[in-house]
């Protein structure tokens, strides 16, 4: 309120200055509200003019939040803005549900049905957090302000925009160094890349340990001896471990769902995949050994076997799909070829083993092929389900 001249004006909500002016709802009924948050002017106490005041929507909002809707993410906008310009704006990004009041939220509100909450007050926001938690949802809350410092801190992820002020940056367990809402797209996408490598690593760490250990454990107790020579399976092991390292740079496919850590779950996927491989395996040793293989060619074609074997299980494990529609990262393919070929060269002129034939490099090689193609027809059900 201010004093000039002869002249009393005030200056405030619409909702408020229409108490006391009581004409203003008359002559302000052609003007759209839900346009965004308004403000009169009253002079002498006399409607005098509104001003309709909104921020501006980024042209990028709305993608993003369909991007996060498509990787399970329930948004929900909490503004301090009236209901009407709130619909207005969820509208506009593509949010849809309802919007309704703080004041009309209680218990028997359904979450899913909202699209966005107004009249919401700074305090408000840390209420809603810990009501959303108290229902079993993992919450992300976005704010810039110092009010928004709580709710950040109180929310599993609370996320600080680029321009947000120093406690609420503190307080977040992110902080955006672009604007919009695009960079959390991103932080999702980039969180599904390091638990698929991570899946990865752990499914082909566990079942080709559980393979070798299983093939030659039965081997030697069907055949009183072990079926690979101690030589080869030290350059089976350095073979494995550079393919290992270059897991952290393949490429992934983004799932648009949350995914959850499992290790007893990825654990019995894991023997699944070593107790296929093995039980054909063993058929093949078998198969050998009784059409009177030396024991020098059956070791140097089962280490053959394994290799393969340890190659083809990156490839399963790496994709939803049949491993032959998914390409790796160049990186990956790179060290595969190297260790294929290397291990080819290593059997075909004996060299720290025993030397093989062409015929007998090729038996290896398709029954390693019809294993793996085998293998993975029961593995993406499994993987699909997960």
């Amino acid at each position: 309120m201010a004093i000039v001249g002869n002249y009393n004006i005030k200056l405030g909500s619409f909702k408020q200055l229409s108490l006391i002016d009581k004409n203003a709802d008359k002559e302000a009924k052609n003007i759209d509200f839900t346009a965004g948050r308004s403000v009169a002017v009253l002079i002498n106490d006399k409607l005098a003019g509104i001003f309709i005041l909104r921020d501006k929507v980024r042209s990028d909002s709305k993608k993003a939040l369909e991007e996060l809707k498509k990787r399970g993410i329930k948004p929900i906008m909490l503004t301090g803005d009236n209901r009407r310009t709130a619909e207005a704006v969820a509208k506009e990004v593509g949010l849809k549900g309802k919007v309704i009041s703080i004041h009309d939220f209680n218990d028997k509100t359904d979450v899913n049905d909202l699209a966005g909450i107004a009249d919401v007050l700074p305090e408000d926001k840390l209420k809603m957090v810990k009501l959303f938690q108290k229902d079993g949802y993992i919450v992300g809350m976005t704010g810039d302000g110092v009010n928004d410092a709580p709710a950040l801190k109180q929310a599993e992820v609370g996320i600080a925009v680029s321009n947000a002020a120093d406690v609420a940056k503190r307080s977040g367990k992110m902080v955006l160094l672009e604007d919009g809402l695009t960079p959390i797209v991103k932080i999702l996408d980039a969180g599904h890349r390091v638990y698929q490598r991570m899946t990865t690593w752990s499914l082909t760490k566990l079942s080709r340990t559980a393979e070798l250990t299983m093939l030659l454990t039965f081997g030697y107790l069907c055949f009183n001896y072990i079926p690979m020579a101690l030589n080869a399976m030290v350059i089976y092991t350095i073979m494995n471990n550079m393919v290992t390292m270059m897991i952290g740079t393949d490429n992934t496919h983004i799932t648009y769902k949350p995914e959850s850590w499992n290790m007893l779950k990825l654990a019995k996927i894991a023997f699944s995949l070593a107790a296929g491989w093995t039980v054909i395996g063993f058929g093949f040793v078998w198969y050998l050994v009784s059409h009177h293989y030396a024991q020098g060619t059956v070791s140097t074609m089962v280490y053959v076997y394994l290799v393969l074997s340890a190659m083809l299980i990156v490839l399963i494990t790496r994709t939803r799909k049949f491993f032959w529609q998914s390409a790796p990262s160049k990186s990956v393919a790179i060290v595969q070829i190297i260790d294929v070929l290397l291990t080819f060269a290593l059997a075909l002129l004996g060299l720290a083993m025993t030397q093989i034939s062409f015929a007998n490099l090729g038996l290896t090689i398709i029954v390693a092929l019809i294993a793996a193609i085998i293998i993975d027809l029961f593995y993406q059900p499994i993987m699909k389900n997960k």
